[in-house]
């Protein structure tokens, strides 16, 4: 998945994910806790960081421990599938 601040999350072969920076390298990994029709839901326990990826509404969603409240990290751009071109 690709966000508007040029950054991406990948579905590593490991079942983890990994928040990329605009050059490629790897900024933070997450674990994905679940997942329903629209949403995959992350947790960086390390930093206490939730990532919400809600598809029906394009959105990468950030809450943490220590606010508790969530906000819009960004908007979706696309997404690629695996194997995938």
């Amino acid at each position: 998945l690709t966000f508007a601040s040029g950054a991406s999350f990948v579905l590593n072969t490991n079942g983890t994910w990994s928040e990329l920076g605009r050059d490629g390298k790897e900024a933070f990994s997450f674990v994905e806790v679940a997942r329903d029709k629209s949403s995959v839901f992350l947790r960086d326990d390390s930093r206490g960081v939730d990532i919400q990826l809600n598809l029906a509404t394009n959105q990468v969603i950030y809450s943490d421990d220590r606010s508790r409240n969530s906000f819009v990290l960004g908007a979706i751009e696309g997404f690629k599938l695996s194997g995938a071109d």
